[in-house]
C-alpha cells in the first residue's frame, strides 16, 4: 500500500496530537487539583431592602395615650445592614436608649418588611449591599472585583475579575508567582465536656488559643463564642454581658444577658437585656390640688389663701375631689391665679368635714355656681394648718368660713402648693374668697 506524501504531514500532526493528549490531561488534572485547594467564597446572599420615609414610633412608651415618636427616618435600609445602622444613626440611638437594641431592631425590620416598595435582593459573590432610593438592591464589589453591567441593564448584576487579573483564594489580582494553596494543615479538633463549646481565645498564641466555655451561663461569652475556634465549628455570636453600657448587675442565664439593676439615671429595659435612659415621670405630686396639671415652675403666692405669681394656666377637674361635691364629671375649671370656671355649671356641695379639718355643722350646705357658694349663712371655724396643701403655718391659725373661708387671725404662712409650685410666702390677713 502506498501513501501519498501529501498525507504525511497530516499523519505526523495527528500522531503528535495523540502523543500529547495524556500530557494535556495530566496538566489539566494538576491545575484542577491546585484550584481545589484554593479558598472559594460560596455565597448566596439574599436580603430585603426598602426606602423608608417614616416616623420611628415606640409603642412601648405612651404619652397622653399616644406612642412616643423617637424621630423621623428618611433612609434606604436593608435588613442585613440594621446592626451597623443602629450604632451610627442619631434617631436609632435615641430609640435604643429608651427601649433597648432588641426592640429597635425588631421595629426597623418590621418597617422594612411592611413597606410597599420593598425589594428582595440577590447579591453575587464578593458583593456588599449599597441601598439607595433609586436602586434598593444596589451593591459594591470587594476583593478586587469590578461591578459588571450587562448590555441593556440599568445597574450592575455581577462582580467580575477583569483581565489580565486572575482569581486566587477569593481575591482578584496579579499573581506573578502563581497561586498557592490556602488549605490549612489538618489539626485534630479537641472535645469539651457535655454542655461546653470549643471557643477561640482572643490574643492566643499565633491565633491558635482555645478554651471550653459554657455559653449558657458564661458572663463574658453569653450565648456563643466571642472569638472563632481555630478548629472551626462554633459560631462567633456571643455577647459580653459585663460590657453592656450603663449596667450595674447582670448575669448570663439560658444563653442571654439578664440585667438586674442599672447605674443611676438608667432603668432596666422591658426585655431585661439592657439599660435604657430613665424616662422622667411627669405627675402631680399632691392630690390636694384637685388633679391639677401645672408646670413644675409655676409659683403661687397666696394672699389670704393663694395667688398665682406667674400667669400660667392649669386645667383642673373639679368633680368629686372638692368636699363631697355633687357635680357633673365634665365640669372644668381654668385656674389662672386661683381658679375660674370654664363651664358655668351649678353644683350642690356638702362642705362638712371634707374641707381641711373643718368643725362645721353637718347640715351646712354650699351651692357652687361655677365652683362654690354657701346656701346657708352659718359660720364654721376652720383649722387651716396642714390641710392646706402642705402649708407651714402656726397651729393656732384659724379661718372663719362664711360662704367659703375667711382668715380670723393675722398671721404669716409659708405655703407650698403641691410640689408643682415652689415655696412662697404670703401674709394671711384678709378674707380669702374664691373668685369665679
Amino acid at each position: 500500500m502506498r501513501f501519498s506524501t501529501a498525507a504525511l504531514p497530516l499523519l505526523l500532526a495527528t500522531s503528535s496530537l495523540a502523543a500529547s493528549i495524556p500530557g494535556l490531561i495530566r496538566t489539566a488534572a494538576r491545575r484542577d487539583a491546585i484550584r481545589a485547594r484554593q479558598a472559594h467564597i460560596q455565597r448566596d446572599l439574599v436580603d430585603v431592602c426598602a426606602g423608608l420615609d417614616v416616623d420611628l414610633t415606640l409603642d412601648l412608651i405612651k404619652i397622653d395615650g399616644k406612642p412616643l415618636v423617637a424621630g423621623h427616618l428618611d433612609v434606604c435600609l436593608c435588613i442585613s445592614l440594621l446592626p451597623d445602622f443602629i450604632k451610627v444613626d442619631v434617631v436609632a440611638q435615641a430609640a435604643v436608649a429608651l427601649v433597648g437594641e432588641t426592640q429597635v431592631l425588631a421595629i426597623l425590620e418590621g418597617l422594612i418588611n411592611g413597606d410597599s416598595g420593598k425589594q428582595e435582593c440577590h447579591y453575587p459573590a464578593h458583593a456588599s449591599p449599597v441601598c439607595s432610593f433609586d436602586t434598593p438592591c444596589g451593591f459594591s464589589c470587594g476583593d478586587g472585583f469590578t461591578p459588571y453591567t450587562p448590555p441593556g441593564a440599568s445597574s450592575p448584576t455581577d462582580c467580575v475579575c477583569e483581565p489580565p487579573y486572575t482569581v486566587c483564594n477569593g481575591q482578584c489580582g496579579n499573581f506573578p508567582h502563581g497561586c498557592g494553596s490556602s488549605t490549612p494543615k489538618r489539626r485534630r479538633a479537641p472535645t469539651c465536656a457535655s454542655g461546653r463549646s470549643v471557643c477561640g481565645v482572643t490574643g492566643g498564641s499565633y491565633g491558635q488559643g482555645w478554651e471550653c466555655v459554657d455559653t449558657t451561663s458564661d458572663l463574658e461569652s453569653c450565648g456563643g463564642c466571642m472569638a472563632p475556634s481555630p478548629f472551626g465549628g462554633a459560631p462567633v455570636n456571643g455577647v459580653d454581658c459585663s460590657a453592656l453600657p450603663n449596667v450595674d448587675r447582670v448575669a448570663c442565664k439560658a444563653s442571654r444577658c439578664v440585667v438586674s439593676t442599672c447605674v443611676e439615671g438608667y432603668s432596666v429595659s422591658s426585655g431585661n437585656d439592657s439599660c435604657v435612659l430613665a424616662t422622667p415621670v411627669l405627675a402631680t405630686q399632691k392630690r390636694d390640688l384637685v388633679g391639677a396639671y401645672v408646670n413644675e415652675a409655676l409659683d403661687a403666692i397666696v394672699p389670704g389663701v393663694a395667688a398665682v405669681a406667674e400667669h400660667a394656666v392649669a386645667d383642673v377637674h373639679v368633680a368629686r375631689d372638692i368636699a363631697d361635691a355633687f357635680v357633673p364629671e365634665a365640669l372644668k375649671a381654668d385656674v389662672a391665679h386661683v381658679a375660674h370656671v370654664a363651664e358655668a355649671g351649678v353644683a350642690k356641695v356638702h362642705v362638712g368635714r371634707d374641707l381641711v379639718g373643718a368643725y362645721v355643722n353637718e347640715a351646712l350646705d354650699a351651692v357652687v355656681p361655677g365652683v362654690a357658694a354657701v346656701a346657708e349663712h352659718a359660720v364654721a371655724d376652720v383649722h387651716v394648718a396642714r390641710g392646706l396643701v402642705d402649708a407651714f403655718v402656726p397651729e393656732t391659725l384659724d379661718a372663719v368660713v362664711p360662704g367659703v373661708a375667711a382668715v380670723a387671725e393675722d398671721a404669716v404662712a409659708d405655703v407650698h402648693v403641691a410640689r408643682d409650685v415652689p415655696l412662697v410666702s404670703a401674709v394671711v390677713d384678709a378674707v380669702a374668697d374664691v373668685v369665679v
